[in-house]
């Protein structure tokens, strides 16, 4: 990790928490484990500067899964944080306005209280929301603001017990305490709705396993060997039922770290077969996106339909960017000048979006010949037509595969594939 030689890391029994806020990139919360050698990528978020404005990226590695989603509206990254078992929480101060995030069901009278316990469990990679309220005759509400003069203001702390949950301010004495029941019962229906939900995906997932070593498996070994992966990850319908799946942060795009599903056989080389599922699975990805944008079901986008799209693109990219900016800005992008967006064209724009990624990552680093490929795609546009555009992506993408487990570091390998039978 490159980390700020004046931060200082967050200790609890069960790890240690880094905050990173590089200049010019997402801040990042770095997860280490007890008793392990490598870190996890709890959350990444775009920073917030003071008094507003621009936030001004630069490229950066999106190689690296995170466990946690968010759209960045609590500031995760500048929140108080503990370790809680497997699970973080975080407290964040009273807002305005709810988070985008937060759903109605969550808000339980947002206006009264003055803040937020953000549970972040391992299992799911949706936090839980849990407003609170002090008794304020009582005692002082631990909050960031408290010290005179501004320079020094101290900081609120939590601390996860067995017993419950301490909340204090590193300037006031005494704490705040929620028993371990209480905290349970705000989070445990949750948990619970979300498991059942999650059971509900996963039910038919682990039928459609059966049928699919029963289709594929040819030699009837009880195991799909590298050859018949090969020929089930060329299957659209295979593509289409596991999508849930493919889509692991569920932002319903493709995105760099979700490309390792695409490696059938596990040998890091790219067969045309799996370059071309990449591109079977960006037409399901377009089928998706026209039934919710085309609005008036013409068979193009319209510049309103457009516009939607792109800010909904970039409401929901974990990665950088997410604007139609990233990879061609239309009118560019209506090749046949209709004045609409075409299922071709947006297919071509999602394929710019991830293959101009997928070139900009630092594993396109690791090699002379590899820079050269780098050099050639900026940020244009990015075509699987050509047979040269066909053979740089499968550079990259075996650049990216073998770079991948390097990040993850020893004893983390690369996680089993979502969706697909032993």
């Amino acid at each position: 990790l490159s980390l700020d030689p004046k931060a200082t890391p967050s200790l609890f029994d069960d790890g240690m928490l880094f905050v990173v806020r590089p200049a010019y990139q997402r801040n990042k919360l770095w997860w280490v484990r007890d008793q392990s050698n490598s870190a996890d990528l709890a959350i990444s978020e775009l920073p917030i500067p003071e008094g507003g404005g621009r936030r001004l990226l630069s490229r950066e590695d999106t190689s690296v899964p995170v466990l946690w989603t968010t759209n960045g509206d609590l500031n995760l990254t500048g929140a108080t944080a503990a370790i809680d078992g497997t699970n973080i929480l975080f407290y964040v101060e009273n807002t305005t306005n709810p988070p985008r995030w937060q759903t109605a069901s969550e808000t339980h009278n947002n206006d009264g209280r003055d803040g937020t316990l953000v549970f972040c469990a391992r299992e799911f990679a949706t936090p839980i929301l849990i407003p609170i309220r002090f008794a304020k005759t009582v005692g002082r509400v631990p909050i960031g603001s408290i010290g005179t003069p501004e320079w020094y203001r101290g900081r609120t702390w939590l601390l996860p017990t067995p017993a419950g949950l301490a909340i204090g301010h590193s300037l006031l004495d005494g704490f705040w305490f929620l028993p371990r029941p209480q905290l349970d019962a705000a989070i445990n229906p949750r948990l619970t709705a979300l498991r059942t939900a999650k059971a509900a995906i996963e039910g038919p997932i682990q039928e459609r396993q059966k049928q699919l070593l029963a289709a594929y498996d040819k030699n009837r070994n009880g195991v799909l060997d590298p050859d018949e992966k090969q020929t089930m990850i060329f299957d659209s319908k295979y593509l289409r039922q596991n999508w849930p799946a493919i889509d692991a942060n569920k932002n319903r795009l493709i995105d760099l770290s979700e490309l390792d599903f695409f490696d059938a056989d596990g040998n890091g080389l790219a067969s045309d077969k799996e370059m071309e599922a990449i591109d079977k699975m960006l037409e399901i990805e377009v089928d998706d996106l026209f039934k919710e944008f085309d609005k008036n079901k013409d068979g193009g986008l319209s510049d309103d339909e457009m516009r939607a799209l792109a800010k909904w693109i970039k409401a929901n990219s974990t990665e950088r960017g997410g604007t139609f900016a990233d990879f061609g800005v239309p009118p560019q992008s209506d090749v046949n000048e209709n004045g609409r967006l075409e299922r071709s064209e947006l297919k071509e724009l999602l394929s710019s979006r991830l293959f101009g990624r997928l070139f900009s990552g630092p594993h396109m680093m690791s090699s002379p010949a590899l820079k050269q490929i780098r050099a050639k795609y900026p940020i244009s546009p990015f075509s699987l037509k050509t047979a040269a555009g066909k053979a740089d992506c499968k550079a990259a993408l075996e650049a990216l595969w073998s770079y991948k487990p390097s990040l993850r570091g020893p004893g983390n390998p690369r996680p089993a594939r979502p969706g697909s039978p032993p």
